[in-house]
């Protein structure tokens, strides 16, 4: 009978079977998990590109939209402004700015971007920042009054081009200027008193049209208050809100000229630029600032304005006139008859309040050269 012989190779192939499940799983699930990491990298790297946009939009809304409220930061101190979106409507991608001054009209602004989760975690975060420089608008002023045609002046009238202080402002030293500069000749009527160094300056080369449209033109884009032409005899400084803040919705509050009692401390460093597209009538109130007239400006009725005033056509004053303290540029002048107005100057040379409103109407411009940097991220 023949012998059956035992075989050795029982259970092998249940082996070999686990094996294959056990190598074959192993790939499913190193393959799963290289999948899930790329996955994982790519939603990270998409988060963090996003992050980076909107710490890069709030960097340009910063410039943008630049607030003549941050000129006067103190050296060294931050101001953390409210939490922005860089796209209306879309609130997973937010941006957190800061600014900062450093002295020497150069500013550090810098922003958080942030990618936010469904219920609001934070996935990912850029910090970016960049240097600014506040640039100031060029305006010629080298008189109290300069004028592009004749210049008449009569009755009281007073224009003085000695630098003077507004009552209760510091003082700011500075050379004295002329009266009246025009590239024409200034005809006198009555007792009119000029001062300056010189008192007049006549048939002035210098003075041609871009001395008045090229700083007219510069600031009218970015204007803080834009009202009608027509009359208006109420400006004056107002207060909102709980603590008091001023005001600055309000058309007719061109900020606080005067200090110290019955004065509207809120609105004191409120220096807006009022344009208006056509020609005003002012009868009274008090402002400060930069006024800018597209047409004819008449002033009476002792309303006071301190800083520069612009016109493109001709300023007027009558009886009972007006005071301004600063430096007007105009097309032509005629400061009339102004017997009741008691002596008062009608312009007053201020190199503090033109330096006010200079630096009110400042907006800060990104450097050019290594201006911009990436702090930090997640």
């Amino acid at each position: 009978m023949p012998t059956r012989t035992q075989s050795k190779e029982r259970g092998l192939a249940l082996l070999m079977a686990l094996v294959a499940i056990v190598v074959i799983g192993a790939l499913v699930t190193g393959t799963l998990f290289a999948g899930r990491v790329e996955i994982a990298s790519g939603r990270n790297a998409l988060w963090s590109t996003q992050a980076e946009e909107a710490a890069e939009g709030g960097l340009a809304a910063a410039y943008a939209n630049w607030s003549a409220d941050w000129n006067g930061i103190p050296v060294d101190q931050d101001l953390v402004l409210p939490a922005g979106l860089p796209v209306p409507g879309n609130s997973r991608m937010r941006y957190i700015q800061t600014i900062r001054r450093l002295g020497g009209g150069v500013f550090l602004v810098s922003a958080r971007g942030e990618k936010l989760g469904a219920s609001g975690q934070v996935n990912a975060t850029r910090f970016l920042a960049r240097l600014g420089k506040l640039r100031y608008p060029w305006v010629d002023v080298q008189a109290a009054v300069t004028s592009q045609g004749d210049t008449k002046i009569g009755g009281n009238a007073t224009i003085d081009g000695r630098n003077s202080t507004p009552p209760g402002w510091p003082t700011c030293e500075s050379a004295d200027v002329a009266g009246i500069r025009t590239n024409e000749v200034v005809v006198q009527n009555g007792s009119p008193q000029v001062y300056g160094s010189p008192p007049k300056i006549e048939h002035d080369g210098g003075v041609v049209d871009s001395v008045f449209t090229s700083p007219f033109n510069t600031l009218q884009p970015i204007a803080t208050i834009t009202i009608a032409p027509g009359t208006y005899n109420s400006m004056a400084p107002t207060i909102s809100g709980s603590p008091a803040v001023c005001a600055k919705a309000n058309s007719l509050n061109w900020g606080e000229p005067n200090r110290g009692a019955g004065s509207v401390p809120e609105c004191s460093s409120y220096f807006p630029i009022i344009y208006v597209p056509g020609d005003l009538h002012l009868t009274g109130g008090r402002g400060q600032g930069i006024l800018l007239v597209q047409g004819n400006l008449q002033m009476q009725g002792g309303f006071e304005f301190t800083g520069i005033v612009i016109v493109l056509g001709t300023v007027n004053t009558t009886a009972n006139s007006s005071k301004v303290t600063g430096a007007i540029l105009a097309g032509n002048v005629d400061l009339g008859d102004i017997t009741s107005f008691g002596g008062t100057p009608v312009v007053a040379y201020s190199r503090c309040a033109v330096d006010a409103a200079l630096q009110g109407s400042a907006r800060a411009v990104p450097l050019a050269g290594r201006g911009w940097v990436q702090v930090a991220g997640r």
